[in-house]
């Protein structure tokens, strides 16, 4: 079971609890679908510092079994979110969870990559002709140079996921870290013939081929 907790003390939820729970619903049957997964606790709070502006909401997964979404009601795109977005925002941190509980989200910037790009693919299998807009953060002729720039950090297990996921250095765009890994992932996925639903435990090793180069067989000569 994928059960829903909304923690609604505030009574700020109240007007949006049938949607929510018509969404969640929704969501989870078609999740489901394509990704095995089951026994999670989904709990919805407010935190308008959590949120993705964009959406109102916001996802994170902490383990394998549970999943926490940021919500703000007093966000303009809120309530329209929860009709639109609530299915990949789920999906996003349920490959993560299906992840969690096999290879791991993993430790280095690599794996970080890897387990973002996932979950974004995941996000354009479950909505299909649409790329996530924090997985395409960065023009085409940029990639490789931010591809180069996070070479030397691919297998370090201290570098800074603020920094290369949520713009907290001004040399690093927001989000090169989610259009990095989306990058690397499409073309792992396109040698492979397969879909982001069928690679959640595949090791992130596996994904070491930079557009424009061979695939890496080595990782400890990056």
């Amino acid at each position: 079971m994928i059960k829903l907790h909304i923690l609604n003390a505030h009574d700020k939820f109240t007007p949006y609890q049938e949607q929510l729970k018509n969404a969640f619903a929704l969501s989870v049957q078609r999740v489901t679908e394509i990704l095995p997964i089951s026994d999670i606790d989904v709990v919805f709070y407010l935190d308008p510092e959590s949120i993705i502006s964009e959406f109102g909401i916001g996802g994170y997964s902490p383990s394998g079994d549970r999943i926490m979404i940021a919500a703000d009601p007093d966000n303009a795109n809120f309530s329209t979110s929860l009709e639109h977005e609530f299915l990949t925002t789920l999906g996003h941190e349920l490959h993560h969870c299906s992840r969690w509980r096999t290879v791991g989200y993993g430790n280095t910037l690599l794996e970080a990559l890897v387990s973002e790009g996932l979950a974004c693919h995941f996000e354009t299998e479950l909505r299909p002709g649409i790329i996530p807009f924090y997985a395409h953060a960065l023009k085409a002729e940029e990639i490789p140079d931010f591809f180069a720039k996070a070479i030397p950090s691919l297998l370090d297990p201290n570098y800074s996921h603020g920094e290369w996921f949520f713009g907290q250095n001004d040399e690093i765009p927001l989000h090169t870290g989610y259009t990095l890994g989306f990058e690397l992932v499409s073309r792992y996925m396109r040698q492979q013939h397969k879909e982001a639903s069928q690679l959640y435990d595949e090791p992130a090793e596996s994904f070491l081929c930079l557009p424009g180069q061979e695939v890496v067989e080595n990782p400890t000569k990056l």
